[in-house]
């Protein structure tokens, strides 16, 4: 006869080991259905619920004064204890004092209904009390037309002498485009026609025919020594590119210095509307 595997065999203390764990399981499992009944909960007398928790208000209103108590008030200057003393709550007047310390200003009665704390009963009730000093209907202000000059005068100005201030006492030009203007007049050297005034950036070119003929014309202050001058000043000239400017001293170092702007024809990154735009700036010395 074969042996049983020890693998399927249990000894008397396992078997009674087993048997208490799954007992204690389905007591655990059934148990809590039956303790309603085993043990019942105790009763108490039923009791009414005082009066002032059956009214509790758990609004942030706090018990309006009687109407007759009211007074007449300016919701622009009345403090936080006015506030409250007109009925409101101690949040609602500080809400209402923020709102001014803010900047905020009641114009008109209706103006307070606005703040969101203030409930619609109780502005009902602040309404007739409401007085605004000095108070016109609302209307919004009209906007003021703005104008880009400092006065509305035309006086002759040097194109390449006059400064800033005097370049704003002309009809249209503020402080934005003069600085434009001097800035690229700098660039330039001064201005050789006053047709290129008109080519400042962002001066619109009804402003530049409105002070056109108000505008008088002086010989440029800085002109361009082709033959001495460096590759990085020639390249910050409006009308002359980095690139070109490198092409130009590459020719100049090859073929010596230039004599005259026929001289300048040849190089081919500069056409001939480059060529005529720089010639009143060149100079042609040793």
């Amino acid at each position: 006869m074969k042996k049983k595997s020890v693998f399927f065999s249990f000894s008397r203390r396992e078997r009674v080991g087993s048997t208490l764990l799954i007992t204690s399981f389905l007591l655990f499992w059934v148990l809590p259905d039956f303790l309603p009944d085993l043990f019942p909960p105790p009763s108490f007398p039923e009791r009414p619920m005082p009066q002032q928790l059956v009214r509790l208000d758990i609004s942030d209103s706090v018990a309006p004064p009687p109407k007759d108590s009211l007074f007449a008030f300016d919701p622009n200057k009345a403090d936080e204890s006015t506030w409250m003393l007109l009925g409101l709550s101690q949040k609602t007047a500080q809400t209402i004092i923020r709102y001014r310390e803010k900047g905020g200003k009641f114009r008109k009665k209706e103006d307070l209904a606005r703040i969101y704390s203030l409930s619609e009963l109780d502005y009902q009730r602040l309404e007739p009390f409401i007085m605004i000093p000095d108070t016109l209907p609302f209307q919004p202000q009209k906007k003021k037309r703005f104008f880009p000059y400092s006065q509305p005068v035309n006086t002759p100005v040097d194109i390449n002498r006059a400064s800033a201030e005097e370049w704003e006492t002309l009809r249209g030009i503020g402080p934005g485009y003069a600085g434009r203007i001097l800035k690229f007049r700098e660039n330039l050297g001064g201005f050789y026609s006053i047709d290129q005034v008109g080519d400042t950036y962002g001066l619109p070119d009804s402003v530049f025919q409105q002070i056109k003929p108000h505008l008088t014309l002086s010989p440029i202050f800085r002109p361009i020594e082709i033959n001495s001058v460096s590759e990085e000043d020639l390249a910050t000239h409006p009308y002359i590119s980095k690139k070109q400017a490198h092409v130009i001293l590459l020719f100049r170092e090859n073929h010596g210095g230039f004599r005259g702007l026929e001289d300048l024809a040849p190089i081919r990154v500069l056409p001939d509307s480059t060529l005529q735009k720089l010639a009143p700036y060149l100079k042609f010395g040793e």
